[in-house]
């Protein structure tokens, strides 16, 4: 009994550890994540040592690339596409006690001016982002050098700084790394279809405009830090809104909108499906835009025919 209770925890262990070590392997070969945790060693260990000494340095880096379709009654109406790679540099001056994030009294507590996003070349070149690494490192260290000693100097009197709660908490050494999304392009066509069919589903004797309106977002995100934090992780988000607008008897324009949230583009619902979504909005809007005018009153949204009219 013993001998294969420990069976099966060597079996465990030996799973973790081919695991972990898959994990290593694939992240040394994510060139940015390589560049990133070699320049905040080399950057942090780099500094002064003495009076302005740098005692904490990360970066942040955000890749993303992001679709934006709309459509109505049928038709594509707008496209882009864009990208984007944004680095945050973080570097603090001093001590935990007093840094170049100390809260002064004399109303310039502006600490976000010091923590500097910058872009970075979208094809992740090596030499240049290293340059930039380099260079924006070097600037931001200088003015968090001249915030610092504006807080020392205010720190004669005891007033000026609050010590209360420090804002930063030293953290052990932490490594999370996930593969990079697969190299797959967006089908921008079929997307294109899906929003012609679904805002084209409205009946043409109704007088409703329908409109749809697609975001899709893909995000790949990474943080190294002199504490020994090396983060790789993957986000995505996509967004559907459909919207009917109707005109009611008085002349009011009446919107309704349907939104699907969902990771990815292919779990969005079928082309059908969205099509009999717009005939039930339709269905569920029609008593609203016909319903009869009446006093104004504060009261919950009622979608029946006889509550309908007051509310609107």
């Amino acid at each position: 009994m013993k001998s294969s209770r420990h069976l099966i925890l060597l079996c465990l262990l030996c799973f973790v550890v081919a695991v972990a070590g898959q994990a290593q392997s694939a992240a040394a070969e994510d060139g940015l994540l390589d560049i990133l945790r070699q320049q905040v060693d080399s950057l942090f260990q780099s500094f002064p040592k003495g009076e302005d000494k740098v005692y904490f340095l990360s970066y942040r880096v955000e890749k993303s690339e992001q679709l934006d379709l709309s459509a109505a009654m049928g038709s594509v109406t707008g496209e882009s596409n864009l990208q984007n790679s944004l680095l945050t540099i973080q570097i603090r001056v001093g001590n935990p006690h007093v840094d170049n994030y100390s809260v002064l009294g004399d109303g310039s507590d502006e600490a976000c001016l010091y923590t500097k996003s910058i872009r970075l070349p979208l094809d992740d070149n090596q030499n240049n982002i290293r340059k930039i690494l380099v260079r924006e490192t070097s600037a931001a260290y200088q003015e968090a050098r001249v915030r610092y000693r504006q807080a020392m100097a205010a720190d004669a009197d005891i007033q000026a700084v609050k010590h209360e709660a420090g804002d930063y908490v030293h953290s052990l050494p932490m490594a999370y790394y996930e593969p990079p999304f697969p190299q797959e392009e967006l089908p921008v066509e079929v997307l294109k279809n899906k929003l012609k069919t679904c805002s084209g589903a409205v009946s043409p004797h109704l007088g409703l405009q329908c409109s749809a309106v697609l975001n899709v977002t893909k995000s790949r995100r990474y943080f190294v830090s002199s504490d020994g934090a090396a983060l790789a992780e993957n986000a995505a988000h996509t967004c559907l809104r459909i919207q009917l607008v109707g005109q009611t008897k008085d002349g009011t324009l009446v919107p309704y909108t349907k939104q699907y949230d969902r990771q990815i583009p292919g779990e969005l619902p079928a082309d059908e499906d969205l099509s009999r979504d717009v005939q039930k909005m339709e269905q569920t809007f029609q008593p609203v835009l016909n319903s009869k005018s009446g006093d104004a009153a504060l009261c919950p949204v009622v979608f029946s025919e006889s509550a309908s009219g007051i509310f609107w």
